[in-house]
Parts: structure tokens; C-alpha cells; sequence
């Protein structure tokens, strides 16, 4: 990736590893997992990347420091904004499961 340095060659980049996955019906759904975070943290860039430019992986994240950025993810449940709009006290955690099953379902698969 090093010819790719920008934050936009990243998305570039991952996107064509999406492609090459989808193409070669790759079934490994941790891989497909880390190139859809990869490509949608170097998309939106600004708090989705860290000072280094990397991907931020949001593991048990503080939702007042990185609640900016917790807002804007894909798909934010109603009790994870209870917890970001401090009406809530809980742990918050990143789930994939949503993004897996639609992905098994565009492959056909139940």
C-alpha cells in the first residue's frame, strides 16, 4: 500500500481487495469484515482514522470522546445512541452481525 499513501488511495485500494473477494467467492467472513472497515474508515476518513492515518477499530470505545464519530457508523441501535446521548450507561461494542448476514444473503446463502 505504500504507493497508495493517501487516505483516498487507501479507499481505492480496498475497494479493489472488495472486489477481488467478491469476484473469488472468497467464504472467509473475518476478512470480508476487516476490508469493509478498512474501506469505510479510509472513506470517511476525519474520526474513523487514527493520527498515523489507520483505520480505528472503536473496541469498547469511550462515548464521550469518540461519540462524534460513533454517531456517523452505518447503522447505530437504539440503545447505543441511549448510551451516546448519556441517557444510558453501558459498555458500547461494535457488532458485524448485521453487516455478515446481509453479505451471506447477497451470496446466497441463508
Amino acid at each position: 500500500m505504500a504507493s497508495n499513501a493517501t487516505p483516498a488511495g487507501r479507499e481505492e485500494t480496498y475497494l479493489r481487495y472488495l472486489e477481488i473477494y467478491l469476484r473469488d467467492q472468497d467464504t472467509n467472513p473475518h476478512l470480508f469484515r476487516t476490508l469493509v472497515d478498512e474501506w469505510f474508515a479510509h472513506s470517511v476518513g476525519g474520526p474513523f482514522l487514527n493520527g498515523n492515518g489507520r483505520p480505528k477499530w472503536f473496541n469498547n470505545p469511550d462515548p464521550v470522546k469518540e461519540g462524534p464519530a460513533l454517531r456517523r457508523m452505518h447503522f447505530v441501535s437504539y440503545d447505543a445512541m441511549q448510551v451516546l446521548d448519556g441517557k444510558e450507561d453501558s459498555r458500547l461494542v461494535k457488532d458485524h452481525a448485521f453487516l455478515e448476514n446481509q453479505f451471506l444473503q447477497f451470496r446466497g446463502r441463508p
